[in-house]
């Protein structure tokens, strides 16, 4: 392979140190981003069961690797919790072939139960065909619990503010 060096732009120092022909960076950045990145990746079939997943993923959800490859996710993270609605927008998107985002209640492999923001996106060739799917995941348990109990406290405060008889502050109008 003819080894392509990196754009005119690079400083030269960068441009002599670089390790890969033009045509390995992409592939071998990702492989090196994905081993290492707290974001969970899943690359599916068409169909949407596992082909591949980054410890991240596993480190998540608690299930091994050999666990999940030819499974669908919707087929053991779901639980009691799960919304039908994210459920649905996910398999419609699959079928459609088309990206998606949602926040889902997932369940870990003990049973205890997660949020994930999932961003998923169909993989495609250069015919544009779709071979699969691509989808970043993050635990967002915590911002999630942290946003509902803004919102209790906030609906507490108003409540007591009720109470004890007294307007809450409304927000100025525009101007």
């Amino acid at each position: 392979m003819k080894k392509h060096h990196p754009p005119a732009s690079f400083p030269s120092q960068a441009r002599a140190a670089w390790p890969l022909t033009w045509g390995e960076f992409p592939a071998r950045v990702f492989e090196d981003w994905a081993e290492h990145t707290e974001l969970a990746i899943l690359i599916t079939d068409l169909d949407g069961a596992i082909c591949w997943s980054n410890p991240a993923f596993t480190k998540m959800c608690l299930y091994s690797m050999p666990e999940i490859v030819g499974r669908r996710p919707g087929r053991f993270l779901t639980g009691p919790l799960t919304e039908p609605s994210a459920r649905e927008l996910l398999t419609r998107a699959i079928q459609e072939k088309k990206s998606c985002q949602t926040r889902i209640t997932n369940y870990k492999k003990d049973a205890t139960p997660y949020v994930a923001q999932i961003y998923m996106e169909p993989i495609k060739n250069q015919l544009g065909e779709t071979l699969g799917f691509i989808a970043l995941e993050q635990d967002v348990t915590f911002i999630d619990k942290r946003e509902s109990d803004i919102r209790e406290g906030s609906a507490s405060s108003h409540r007591q503010l009720l109470i004890q008889g007294k307007q809450p502050r409304s927000a100025p109008p525009n101007s």
